[in-house]
């Protein structure tokens, strides 16, 4: 059918589709016309109809909001140079309007509050759609949002924040004491396990959640990074042996990271359609940062005691500094410049990946 049908009839948007497959006939439907619906489907017109016969085009609507299917990114597309061009319309961001969409039906009061019951009962349990679409955001490298689905509170959505600034934190006092006591290690050890389970209290959400909204494949790769420099004892040991001030070693570290943090920017702006406003793309890298950077100070906590091991280094082993903050710093920036690049360049899946 050529046209918008709505243009030709009167009535409610959503009354005009009444009895069709929604996700096929926004096909060939204009972009204003679409906005319409999506505007009126966050207003929960769908439902104010009280038709039973209009309120199933909602599970289609959202569907095709998530779709990639060529019209659906199409409309996006459209949708973010309306943005960029200063359009006055409701909608201007992809990920935000998908989480206002399922607040809407989460919210005891909210709008599309029926849809959940309609879900359950003609297809299968609210648990499937949070598991979808906590895949889904945390795809698109939104942790905040993938986890609001669970639980909309800032206290959850920032959950990972001062878990990793703590983590830093914990290990950094750690490493600057130059010949810690035995009992130091398991003290830091500890604290580690509370700031993880202080976390998971903050985010109010199962375990299992919790863990994947902390993304273990960033932990796993930071691993790997470790992992690599255990098969290069000789590395290690020129990193350790090298006459730079600490100064310029801290300067060198803060390059690595800055470069691994810019080609994830880049990454991001690539993967993620449509494209993400510069605000927004380095928002989400801030906080894939963090907690790389969290998890590389964790992983140089676990390895230091074979780093600075007399069989690891060998004969290298006599000549070491007797300060080693900065040396730790950069042994930590290369794992993690490692771990990245490695998921990044040879692996096409995002890090956000769960496991």
């Amino acid at each position: 059918m050529s046209g918008d049908f709505f243009e030709q009839g009167g009535g409610s948007l959503w009354n005009q589709y009444k009895g069709s497959d929604l996700f096929t006939a926004l096909g060939n439907r204009s972009n204003h016309t679409i906005l319409q619906l999506a505007e009126e489907a966050l207003a929960g017109k769908c439902f104010e109809a009280q038709d039973e016969d209009v309120k199933p085009l909602f599970h289609d609507w959202l569907r095709w909001v998530i779709s990639d299917e060529p019209r659906a990114r199409a409309w996006w597309h459209w949708i973010h140079e309306q943005r960029t061009s200063g359009a006055s319309h409701s909608i201007k961001d992809r990920d935000e309007y998908t989480a206002a969409l399922l607040r809407s039906i989460t919210d005891p009061n909210g709008k599309n509050r029926e849809a959940r019951e309609q879900f359950e009962k003609q297809f299968t349990t609210w648990s499937y759609y949070e598991f979808h679409f906590f895949d889904w955001f945390l795809n698109r490298f939104n942790v905040l949002d993938a986890r609001g689905i669970l639980n909309p509170s800032p206290r959850s959505r920032y959950a990972h924040l001062p878990v990793s600034l703590l983590s830093i934190g914990i290990v950094a006092v750690f490493f600057f004491l130059d010949s810690p006591p035995a009992s130091s290690w398991l003290i830091a050890a500890l604290g580690l396990a509370v700031v993880l389970g202080l976390g998971k209290w903050l985010s109010g959400i199962s375990l299992t959640y919790y863990l994947q909204s902390l993304i273990p494949r960033l932990a796993a790769l930071t691993g790997l990074g470790y992992l690599f420099l255990f098969s290069a004892s000789n590395l290690v040991a020129v990193l350790y042996t090298n006459r730079l001030a600490p100064d310029w070693q801290a300067i060198i570290s803060a390059a690595i990271v800055g470069s691994v943090w810019s080609y994830m920017i880049l990454v991001i702006r690539r993967r993620v359609h449509p494209r993400l406003s510069p605000r927004r793309v380095f928002a989400r890298s801030c906080h894939l940062m963090i907690m790389a950077a969290a998890y590389s100070a964790v992983g140089l906590f676990i390895c230091k005691p074979i780093f600075i091991n007399e069989q690891f280094l060998g004969e290298h082993y006599y000549h070491l500094p007797l300060v080693f903050q900065a040396y730790h710093l950069l042994l930590a920036a290369i794992a993690l410049a490692i771990g990245v690049a490695l998921q990044l360049v040879w692996e096409d899946k995002p890090v956000t990946e769960p496991l």
